[in-house]
């Protein structure tokens, strides 16, 4: 991506078009972009197309919407830095209870993929049903420096 392809200053749109493109299961998942800034990825996911048989979210559906929340955080600030990395997940577990945090670690992630062309990035996602918590994700993402090793990212691995 050029640097003109990282979208609006909180990278809502491309980051939209970067999952679709790249990560189709969020088409399928009918996964929408809320918002995206440097504070905050909000990812929407509506019920109807990932509905169990008890009338409630899919547990499946909440997994891979936090792996792609997390995805994207890294994926953000990746691009954002100008670095170019392929994106995957290394670890995850998922506590089903009931919001996304996320940690502080961006200056650690961005300098650690500058010095060592890899970088690790442990997050937590909450997923919320208005103010209540639904489920909890971990997930542990590795960034790691392509060819050139800067430039904007675009992916070309998804979330294994």
């Amino acid at each position: 991506m050029s640097g003109s392809d990282i979208g609006t200053a909180d990278g809502t749109p491309d980051l939209g078009r970067v999952l679709a493109s790249e990560l189709p299961i969020t088409q399928h998942l009918g996964i929408a972009v809320a918002r995206a800034d440097a504070d905050v990825v909000e990812l929407a996911l509506p019920l109807a197309p990932n509905r169990n048989h008890q009338g409630t979210m899919f547990a499946g559906s909440l997994n891979a919407v936090a792996t792609l929340a997390g995805w994207a955080v890294v994926w953000l600030e990746v691009a954002r830095a100008g670095l170019a990395a392929g994106i995957v997940i290394q670890d995850s577990t998922i506590d089903y209870l009931r919001p996304v945090t996320l940690p502080a670690a961006r200056e650690q992630l961005l300098a650690a993929l500058a010095r060592h062309r890899r970088a690790r990035l442990a997050l937590t996602v909450a997923i919320t049903v208005g103010e209540r918590p639904a489920a909890r994700f971990h997930g542990r993402f590795v960034a790691l420096a392509r060819a050139g090793g800067t430039g904007r990212s675009t992916p070309d691995q998804g979330s294994r």
